[in-house]
């Protein structure tokens, strides 16, 4: 919960604003951000993240969350931005909760062979966005830069990598994602973070996408890549290796780009 005090150091409108909902912390994922869940007895939830601004070019800036939520929103399903501040070195953006379960949460396998139609649709319909209207890039050469910053700071996490990583130094590692680079990038509007708890599956109507600080003009495996290594971990018991192959049908792709998807697993190791 956030406490009485805590919420009277929220910047105003956010304050008056939040005065009626209860906040509940929630821990998911490895972002960077704080996140409170904001419930009302008779207002749709909504989402308060909070960000410390260390680095002004950092895609983990929730201006620039705002920014591709903002430009998202008139072309798929994306969190409504409610409120945008700025105190200090802090940052707050409060969204909307989309309707619906992420896809990461199944009960059965009857219940995990039924979502992947719906999973690939949602990212299918981003990547039909025109990239060249997109004016956010997530590039390699940009993301390669981003890791060396990363690296520099002491921000990279080894304990988090997968284990077909471990005992290998970052530095032979990057001195690899740079070595291997794919020779042509396969241009889209993709997600930068394309796990199944970012994918809200709504059965009532058109799913939607979350946490967006990260999306835009990339290699279609830059998303595809995360979503099988999502839809194969051990945290996703009913999914596993052959939902992964369905995917890949399911999206069009009858022989999948191995390399590329080694590459960009372990690229996003780094964040």
């Amino acid at each position: 919960m956030l406490s009485s005090s805590h919420l009277c150091d929220l910047p105003e409108p956010l304050r008056q604003y939040l005065l009626v909902y209860r906040l509940e912390s929630i821990a998911i994922g490895r972002s960077s951000a704080t996140v409170y869940r904001c419930t009302h007895l008779s207002q749709p939830s909504l989402f308060l993240k909070i960000v410390k601004v260390e680095d002004e070019n950092s895609s983990v800036l929730l201006s620039t969350e705002r920014k591709k939520l903002e430009w998202l929103s008139r072309r798929i399903i994306v969190p409504r931005v409610v409120e945008f501040a700025q105190a200090a070195e802090v940052q707050y953006l409060l969204i909307s909760a989309l309707l619906g379960q992420d896809a990461g949460q199944v009960s059965s396998p009857a219940e995990a062979q039924a979502k992947p139609p719906e999973i690939v649709s949602s990212v299918k319909g981003l990547h039909g966005v025109s990239p060249d209207e997109c004016p956010f890039d997530e590039g390699i050469e940009t993301r390669l830069a981003r890791v060396e910053v990363r690296l520099r700071d002491g921000k990279v996490n080894t304990s988090n990598f997968s284990s077909k990583w471990r005992g290998k130094s970052l530095t032979d590692l990057f001195s690899h994602l740079v070595k291997c680079k794919p020779k042509v990038e396969d241009v889209v509007v993709a997600h930068g973070d394309c796990c199944l708890p970012n994918i809200i599956l709504n059965p009532q109507g058109s799913s939607g996408l979350i946490d967006l600080g990260r999306v835009g003009r990339a290699d279609r495996y830059q998303a595809l890549a995360i979503l099988s290594g999502s839809l194969a971990a051990e945290y996703n018991p009913f999914y596993g290796a052959a939902r992964t192959q369905r995917m890949f049908a399911l999206y069009g792709i009858d022989t999948p780009d191995q390399a590329k998807i080694d590459y960009f697993q372990l690229l996003e190791e780094f964040f």
